[in-house]
């Protein structure tokens, strides 16, 4: 019996590791809710302004490729990671 509680607490620690690193991160600016694979570089522009920093990451398939970009921003102290790809973002991360 012991030993079967030991394994289900070791499936729920794994489970909910798992599970929070794909946890999606929430990034809004005015009217906009960025969306992952959805939402455009110049809406966001448009509602959140510049960036703190653009970063030119080069293009996806070398020269004739998707161009690439990462764009951070600062709200509240906590930052923003914003990587678009071909002017569609594709990932947000959040650091504090």
């Amino acid at each position: 019996m012991k030993t079967l509680s030991i394994i289900f607490t070791t499936l729920s620690f794994m489970l909910v590791v798992c599970t929070s690193s794909f946890a999606r991160v929430d990034f809004r600016c005015g009217n906009t809710h960025a969306e992952e694979g959805k939402t455009h570089s110049a809406e966001i522009l448009i509602s959140c302004g510049e960036p703190k920093l653009k970063e030119d990451l080069g293009y996806r398939g070398g020269g004739v490729g998707r161009k690439l970009e990462k764009w951070i921003y600062e709200k509240g102290g906590v930052y923003y990671i914003l990587y678009f790809e071909g002017g569609l973002l594709q990932k947000v991360e959040q650091q504090r």
